[in-house]
C-alpha cells in the first residue's frame, strides 16, 4: 500500500534529511529552524510520519529515518535538486528564490516532467563545455528580457 504524505509532511521528511547530512544528528529544534515553525508543529509532523513508518523519534532523542524514511526523503530531495537546477541553470532565478519556488513545485509537478527538466540541465550543462553559440545567445536573450520587464 503506498504511503500517502501531505506537501507539509514532505517538507519535514526532506528536512531531517538535509538536516542528516548536514550534521548526522537530527533535533526538533533544527527541524524547527530549518522550516521556520514551532517545536511543537515538529513535534505533531515527526508523529505523522512515525506512524507511517517513515522515521523514529522518542522525546528528547534524535530524529531518525527509517530504510522507507531514507528512500522517501531522498525522492523529495532529488526533486527538489532538479527543479531548483531547472530554475537558477537553465532560466537564471536567483537562488534564494529558486529555493523557495522548487519547495513549492516539488509537491506538485509530475515526476516526468521534473526528469525532463533534470535532462535538459544536464544537457545544458555539457553544451557549456563546449561554448556553444546558441547558448550565449539564450542567456543574452534571457538577461536582456529580464532588465526590459524591469524597467
Amino acid at each position: 500500500m503506498p504511503i500517502t504524505l501531505t506537501d507539509s509532511m514532505e517538507d519535514y521528511l526532506e528536512a531531517v534529511l538535509i538536516i542528516k547530512l548536514q550534521r548526522n544528528e537530527v533535533r526538533v529544534s533544527d527541524i524547527a529552524d530549518l522550516l521556520n515553525v514551532s517545536r511543537p508543529s515538529v513535534v505533531s509532523a515527526l508523529s505523522a510520519l512515525e506512524k507511517r513508518r517513515l522515521i523514529t523519534h522518542a522525546p528528547y532523542s534524535d530524529v531518525k529515518l527509517t530504510e522507507l524514511g531514507t528512500l522517501k526523503a531522498q525522492e523529495i530531495y532529488k526533486r527538489h535538486v532538479a527543479i531548483r537546477g531547472f530554475l537558477t541553470e537553465v532560466l537564471g532565478v536567483q537562488l534564494d528564490i529558486a529555493e523557495q519556488d522548487a519547495c513549492r513545485m516539488e509537491h506538485t509537478l509530475h515526476m516526468e516532467t521534473i526528469q525532463r527538466m533534470s535532462q535538459y540541465v544536464a544537457f545544458m550543462s555539457q553544451r557549456k563545455e563546449g561554448n556553444d553559440e546558441w547558448l550565449k545567445q539564450f542567456e543574452a536573450f534571457r538577461d536582456a528580457l529580464a532588465q526590459s520587464l524591469e524597467e
